[in-house]
């Protein structure tokens, strides 16, 4: 059992109680400290401050390692629970002192043990993303109202867009059955043991990006619990090109079902519903509706799928603050609470609704419309009670893909381009440097440094 960090305030109190001027106990405490500072004696002149003092640090540096301890405790629970075989488990420990993807040893590095929140992560609101029905765009075109009630659908997206980055749809034509079966495919392949896992990533060396399985990302020094398969599929086809990144996919032999599910249904059919919500986003911009698909010509689009597991830690983060570096996002997850948008200081739970999908716009949209459209900060909070697995597909431009603001949004409406012109393949690569453990970036990159306004 973890120390309690109440006795640690027992002890600060009773310092500073040392320090106060005999009689005078008006004083206000506020996180444990003295507001009063004109009242307290000089601490050379008080025979309990350093021995309280001493004793203080030496109970901080227990209850340092007592946490450190307790951590690894439930990690190598949580594997155990999983039904992890021997070799695996001995894997789990060997990891704790390896380098691999950039992880440094965590015995030596104990942040990445407990990850922290900024002072804005404690505050929550009750507030929830905008829902949209698209149900009018699958109706007859002579359906009575039928425009109408698609222009209007059309501003609820222009105003999801500007106000919250984020927006959640129901009616959005994929296949809820497949959405179903997809994450339980998901469910299915991280229940396997570790050992099996690690089987579904390419030769170490042979690929410039993370591919397949992965457990160990994480940023800032701070490793996220949970686990994630990434895989590459351009135009819906795994095999479109020997220059592709889809060649360096590698799919699970177990569970059976899982490439007949994920890969020739799932991302086929993904892609095209996101081809088709960036149809509706693009026309909220008051462009064509295939202007912004067709305005990338080289495309890697991109399916994850995730698993973040119990945590009894309060917050536990299972992924890290971030916006989207890519143009597009369109996720499906169980009934599980754990995706949260930040908007005006305060993290807003996106709540789980079935058959419903999560739209947000990335960072290239919020370029191209010269800041017109948001790429806002979201994360994922591992759920006390149970687990929760997701999937996304997003829409990414090619490695040689030129970004810059769109005329539209600045020489044609006389507004200074807020960005300068950068190349996809070089924001991509910083951005998958972002989330190794050890980055050789000096500090996290993010569009903002594009931004004309740090020039």
């Amino acid at each position: 059992m973890c120390l309690a960090p109440k006795a640690q305030k027992i002890f600060i109190d009773l310092a500073f109680d040392s320090i106060d001027a005999p009689g005078r106990r008006s004083r206000a405490h506020t996180g444990g400290r003295c507001r009063d500072w004109q009242w307290a004696i000089p601490r050379s002149q008080n025979p309990f401050f350093f021995p309280l003092l001493l004793l203080l640090s030496l109970f901080s540096y227990c209850d340092s390692l007592s946490r450190k301890w307790c951590l690894i405790a439930k990690n190598s629970t949580l594997l155990q629970s999983r039904g992890a075989s021997s070799k695996a488990w001995l894997a789990f420990h060997s990891s704790l002192s390896t380098s691999a993807m950039g992880v440094v040893a965590l015995e030596s590095f104990e942040p990445a043990l407990t990850p922290s929140l900024d002072h804005r992560d404690s505050h929550h609101s009750d507030q929830e993303i905008p829902s949209i029905d698209l149900l009018p765009f699958f109706e007859p075109d002579s359906s009575p109202g039928i425009a109408a009630g698609r222009e209007r659908i059309i501003q609820e997206i222009a105003r999801a867009c500007e106000e919250w980055g984020f927006f959640q749809v129901v009616n959005h034509g994929l296949d809820c059955d497949l959405i179903t079966q997809s994450l339980r495919a998901s469910k299915d392949f991280f229940d396997l043991s570790m050992e099996e896992k690690m089987k579904v990533r390419p030769p170490p060396g042979t690929c410039p990006v993370p591919m397949g399985f992965c457990h160990n990302s994480g940023i800032d020094g701070l490793v996220e619990r949970k686990e994630h398969l990434f895989f590459f599929a351009e135009d819906g086809s795994p095999t479109k090109s020997p220059d592709s990144f889809s060649k360096y996919n590698v799919w699970p032999g177990k569970p059976q079902n899982f490439c007949s599910i994920v890969r020739e249904r799932l991302i086929v059919e993904g892609q095209k519903t996101a081809i088709f919500l960036l149809s509706l986003i693009s026309r909220s911009l008051g462009l064509p509706d295939n202007f912004l698909y067709e305005h990338y010509k080289e495309k890697m689009n991109a399916l994850i799928m995730l698993f973040y597991p119990v945590s009894d830690i309060p917050e536990d983060i299972g992924l890290h603050k971030h916006q989207d570096g890519n143009i597009l996002s369109v996720v499906a997850q169980n009934e599980t609470e754990g995706l949260q948008v930040l908007k005006d200081d305060k993290w807003i739970t996106v709540k789980p609704r079935t058959g419903s999908l999560v739209v947000n716009v990335g960072d290239i949209v919020q370029v191209w419309s010269n800041d017109r459209y948001k790429s806002v900060q979201h994360r994922v909070i591992n759920n006390d009670q149970n687990v929760r697995y997701s999937f996304a597909f997003s829409c990414v431009p090619g490695v040689s893909t030129l970004v810059a603001p769109l005329p539209q949004f600045t020489s044609e409406i006389q507004q200074a381009p807020r960005y300068r012109e950068f190349q996809y393949g070089e924001y991509m690569m910083y951005r998958f440097e972002n989330k190794k453990i050890v980055s050789k970036n000096s500090e996290e990159i993010t569009i903002k440094y594009y931004s004309t306004a740090e020039e």
